[in-house]
């Protein structure tokens, strides 16, 4: 037994989501990620709007 695996966890088994994100190219992987951060931005930005909505309200 090495030192190093002292410390290293057991290798979980790969899911659907992880062999389909890992199978996809760099383009596809691109665009996927674009998307997601660009629907988290705007629901980010949906929350702020309605907390400054509800500051103002007071």
């Amino acid at each position: 037994m090495s030192i190093l695996s002292k410390f290293m966890t057991p290798k979980a088994e790969s899911s659907p989501l992880s062999d389909f994100v890992r199978n996809m190219s760099a383009g596809e992987k691109k665009k996927l990620f674009n998307k997601a951060i660009n629907q988290a931005t705007q629901a980010q930005n949906e929350i702020i709007k309605q907390a400054n909505a509800q500051k103002n309200k007071a």
